[in-house]
């Protein structure tokens, strides 16, 4: 009698770890294949093209900036000129830095190649940047060497020459980098909805083929375990 009530109990035991291990491994594939779907997702998010929209926009204002930190400079007591010259060379630093980085498509530490329309902005507005950049580091060599106000007109002149038609490309630039980073937004989205239908669509198919099985099986083990159990006790 201790023998059948022993055999089923071993057999309860078997079945329930059996059973657990199996809906555990369904359990993690389900979680699996969402995961992957969401890190795919997010992935294709991040390769937008914000970050370059505002850095292209943020050039017309640090343009901006340089010409007033000139022309306070070029108005500033020769005595101590050094904070203003100091100002001005960041700004110039970081105004090339950018157009450097916007031109060679590495603006988020990443090598990212412009597209023919873009590059061939850019070959359009270098003479007027190359201009800009030659007449403020003229302005700043002018200012070590104590020239006066007078002396340094020429090359004021020369910069508010160039900063309007450098503005003006700068605007077809980031209007551009606008277009197209909107253009991909479209497509990511489309991307995207894809890979939801796809996640969805695992869901659906882990319900029907993988848990709705896996409970059929686990009911009629539960059955089995009860009838194998009011047998035993009988």
């Amino acid at each position: 009698m201790q023998e059948s009530q022993s055999d089923p109990q071993k057999e309860n035991k078997s079945l329930e770890q059996t059973t657990f291990r199996r809906l555990s491994r369904l359990y993690i594939i389900a979680l699996s294949a969402i995961a992957l779907s969401i890190i795919v997702s997010q992935l294709l998010v991040q390769l937008g093209d914000s970050h370059i929209v505002n850095v292209a926009g943020r050039q017309r204002m640090l343009s901006q900036k340089l010409v007033k930190e000139v022309l306070l400079l070029s108005q500033a007591n020769y005595q101590n000129p050094n904070p203003s010259a100091q100002n001005l060379e960041q700004t110039l630093d970081l105004w090339q830095n950018a157009h450097e980085n916007l031109r060679a498509g590495t603006t988020n530490g990443k090598a990212k190649a412009n597209s023919p329309a873009i590059e061939e902005m850019f070959r359009q507005i270098s003479p007027y940047y190359d201009s800009m950049v030659n007449s403020v580091q003229a302005v700043l060599k002018g200012v070590d060497n104590s020239q006066r106000a007078e002396q340094l007109k020429p090359l004021l002149v020369q910069l508010l020459l160039n900063e309007g038609p450098f503005l003006q490309q700068m605007d077809q630039i980031v209007a551009q980098y606008d277009k197209e980073a909107t253009r991909k937004i479209h497509q990511l989205r489309r991307i995207e909805l894809l890979l939801l239908f796809i996640a969805l669509a695992i869901l659906v198919a882990e319900l029907f083929f993988l848990f709705r099985p896996a409970a059929i099986r686990m009911q009629h083990t539960i059955g089995n375990l009860v009838k194998a159990e009011t047998e035993a006790k009988t």
